[in-house]
């Protein structure tokens, strides 16, 4: 039957290719200064369903976000960012 009997090798390529639209629009927040707005586009991504390039890709994104933030509201960020209330997209979605 396949690891993906609901045809989920599709979606998954859907799903990472829609996180890595979101990242590239978080880059773009963040180099015309919008912090806030590029943590609003990370945020939805699981992370568990990302593939390795993708997966990279959002990882760089935080990475850049993070720089944006002082020290001090460094903690705030990932809490954020991890927050468990936070609705994250499924694959289901794709």
């Amino acid at each position: 039957m396949g690891l993906f009997p609901w045809n989920g090798a599709a979606r998954l390529k859907r799903y990472n290719h829609w996180a890595a639209c979101q990242a590239d629009a978080a880059l773009q927040l963040l180099d015309a200064g919008n912090k806030e707005d590029a943590l609003d586009v990370l945020a939805p991504i699981n992370a568990a369903h990302l593939e390795t390039a993708e997966s990279k890709l959002c990882s760089y994104c935080v990475q850049e976000a993070m720089a944006k933030y002082p020290m001090t509201e460094k903690a705030e960020v990932a809490k954020r960012l991890t927050d468990p209330g936070t609705q994250r997209k499924s694959l289901a979605e794709f």
